[in-house]
């Protein structure tokens, strides 16, 4: 899986947790019955709307957290920010807390 598929992927699962309706409405639509032109022409612009503006800026968020992330502390930390800001979204279950190095 590339950067950009890994992205987008977890793009669409903020999407799907944080506008649930509107994800299942536009998948649930995207190849629309036949039939009605105005229902057809409304169930393609919420398709649009997922598509075209909220999964991008959903990935967008998560690269600029990773980039900055990782420029401030390195790849790891990167990867902990993103974990975190998906476990408060809901996206990811919650690990729980962790055990330090004297806890152990």
């Amino acid at each position: 899986m590339t950067y950009e598929e890994n992205v987008r992927l977890k793009a669409e699962e903020l999407v799907k947790i944080r506008y649930p309706q509107t994800y299942e409405f536009a998948k649930k639509w995207s190849n629309p019955p036949e039939g009605d032109f105005w229902a057809r022409k409304y169930y393609k612009k919420q398709l649009e709307y997922m598509t075209e503006q909220m999964l991008p800026l959903a990935a967008k968020a998560l690269e600029w957290a990773a980039e900055i992330a990782h420029a401030v502390n390195g790849p790891q930390f990167s990867k902990d920010v993103i974990d975190s800001m998906l476990v408060v979204l809901g996206v990811i279950p919650d690990p729980g807390p962790s055990k330090t190095q004297s806890e152990e």
